[in-house]
């Protein structure tokens, strides 16, 4: 949300279109949908589909394990989509 009220903010202030700073959206649609429309340089982290299908099978190890966080990896990795513009 911070992506998209900074842009907002630039808008308002009466910078023209593609004259924004670059700027990082995280995995929200309306702010990369906003950069794109005013010309702005944009990176943006999509976190995959399956990152939660890895969340909720740790918690229900923990779960089988009596709680003990213990038996959880402490790091689970994931791959992680990177998307760039050059407005």
């Amino acid at each position: 949300m911070q992506g998209s009220g900074a842009l907002e903010a630039f808008v308002e202030a009466g910078w023209a279109d593609g004259k924004i700073p670059p700027i990082t959206c995280a995995d929200l649609n309306g702010c990369v949908k906003q950069a794109v429309q005013h010309k702005v340089p944009v990176m943006s982290f999509d976190y995959p589909p399956g990152m939660g299908y890895d969340s909720v099978m740790v918690a229900l190890k923990v779960l089988a394990d009596s709680g003990s966080a213990e038996a959880a990896h402490r790091r689970v990795a994931a791959e992680v989509s990177a998307v760039l513009s050059n407005s």
